[in-house]
């Protein structure tokens, strides 16, 4: 949702997460001008079983701006896992969250879904001048040696770290903290938190291996 008379910051981005906030994903603060924001969460969809995604967005909204007015609200469900195992059906592909493009662990699409439909497009071009359907098929070789197999990893990483709690999560975010602003990438934060939760190793790897 959108909403204004909120007191943001032009230049920071907010991200929440916890159980009791958006279990399974993570809700955004994302400032869109003077007193402005964009504000909106994801969870799992196991998770909105049990309590609406809505209700979670509006429960932290009431809290954390009481004042606010809502200017737009939109809703929806973004496929949040491994690339469909068939793209490509005879003269037909398929493109972004259709063929589930999107990234694993932030949920976020748009680039991927365009890089998705750049090659879809050069392999429908190639076929066209070759006058050879079959070759659509190679939509499929060329989307997971760009990015598809780069989601497998990502789906493993979200379904190790789904089961991290809000202590793990916490003690992880502790550990950021106290890395130099330099060193705060995401390889560094991760370098940080196996070094201080070794556990997270450990089921990490169960994913992968099993």
């Amino acid at each position: 949702m959108t909403l204004s008379g909120v007191d943001v910051e032009d230049d920071v981005l907010d991200f929440y997460f916890g159980d009791n906030v958006s279990p399974g994903g993570y809700l955004w603060v994302f400032p869109k001008g003077k007193d402005t924001a964009n504000v909106g969460l994801g969870l799992a969809v196991e998770e909105a079983k049990k309590k609406s995604a809505i209700k979670y967005l509006h429960e932290f909204v009431e809290k954390k701006f009481p004042k606010a007015a809502m200017l737009t609200h939109i809703a929806g469900g973004v496929p949040c896992a491994k690339t469909c195992d068939e793209i490509v059906k005879e003269n037909v592909i398929l493109v972004g969250d259709a063929a589930h493009q999107v990234n694993p662990v932030s949920g976020g699409g748009i680039i991927s879904g365009m890089i998705g439909g750049m090659i879809g497009g050069q392999v429908a071009a190639e076929a066209i001048q070759m006058d050879k359907i079959s070759h659509l098929s190679e939509y499929d070789k060329r989307w997971h040696k760009r990015l598809g197999w780069r989601h497998d990893v990502f789906y493993n990483i979200k379904t190790a770290i789904s089961y991290f709690d809000d202590k793990t999560l916490d003690n992880i975010c502790d550990s950021a903290l106290r890395l130099p602003e330099e060193k705060r990438t995401l390889g560094g934060i991760f370098r940080t938190a196996l070094w201080n939760q070794p556990s997270m190793l450990i089921d990490v790897a169960r994913v992968f291996v099993s």
